[in-house]
């Protein structure tokens, strides 16, 4: 379960209800989805469209693993912003969720702005 940076598995470590946990991601992953709608419509360069789309997969990934935050990393080295954040990450996810701090979606929320 450290292993694992999602919304889904940071509120089912919050709240220890897995049923409760998939509903209220279900919601941060609609709201991920129009996020990234949105800015795909603003934005027109390619290469900035591609990594709003990884970082959205990421996102809304239920049982995405630390090790598969490569794709938020490349998000992040295509529109090259918050580079340090996507490298740390992967390794940080584990310490930090079994501190019970489980904030490793909203470190990658802002790239979905940033991109």
């Amino acid at each position: 379960m450290y292993m694992v940076p999602s919304a889904f598995m940071a509120l089912r470590l919050l709240t220890g209800n897995g049923d409760l946990a998939l509903l209220l991601h279900l919601g941060f992953a609609t709201v991920v989805g129009i996020i990234v709608l949105v800015r795909l419509w603003q934005v027109n360069d390619p290469v900035r469209r591609a990594a709003l789309v990884m970082i959205a997969t990421a996102l809304m990934t239920p049982y995405l693993h630390n090790y598969d935050l490569v794709v938020v990393l490349c998000g992040a080295l295509l529109v090259g912003v918050l580079v340090a954040v996507a490298l740390i990450l992967p390794n940080a996810v584990v310490t930090l969720n079994a501190l019970g701090i489980p904030v490793s979606p909203l470190l990658i929320l802002p790239l979905l702005f940033l991109a």
